[in-house]
């Protein structure tokens, strides 16, 4: 049975987490705060009546702050990609989750990441891609 972010996530962790999300946003100017639970989420997997995972949810709320294409953003809520935040968690899964808010940013204002106008810094978020 495997056990997911089974350990609340520490303030260091969460302050690593949100500046690395701000640096790989940073073309739109994006401040990020994250809300835990005093209590995770537990969830049971299972799979042929056999527990095969037990995941906890810690976030409670994911807030953002941005400008896309000179537009304002305020205390807007949106979902993390990965379901947790742990210590393992690397540059990759963060950069992920920096893409997933981004999509979640352009759908706000209904811009169409795919085809982004002259000077859009949507493509931004590649140049520092931890993979490249």
């Amino acid at each position: 049975m495997k056990i997911e972010f089974k350990e609340k996530p520490s303030k260091e962790l969460l302050e690593k987490f949100c500046k690395r999300i701000e640096y790989f946003l940073s073309a739109h100017d994006l401040s990020i705060k994250i809300e835990l639970w005093n209590t995770a989420l537990r969830v049971e997997s299972y799979v042929n009546k056999i527990h095969t995972r037990t995941t906890y949810f810690w976030v409670k709320k994911c807030i953002v702050n941005a400008y896309i294409n000179s537009k304002q953003i305020k205390d807007l809520e949106v979902r993390l990609f990965n379901q947790g935040i742990d210590k393992e968690i690397d540059d990759g899964k963060i950069w992920t989750d920096a893409h997933h808010i981004q999509d979640q940013l352009y759908e706000y204002f209904q811009i169409n990441p795919g085809n982004p106008a002259e000077g859009d810094p949507y493509w931004d978020l590649w140049k520092p891609h931890p993979y490249k």
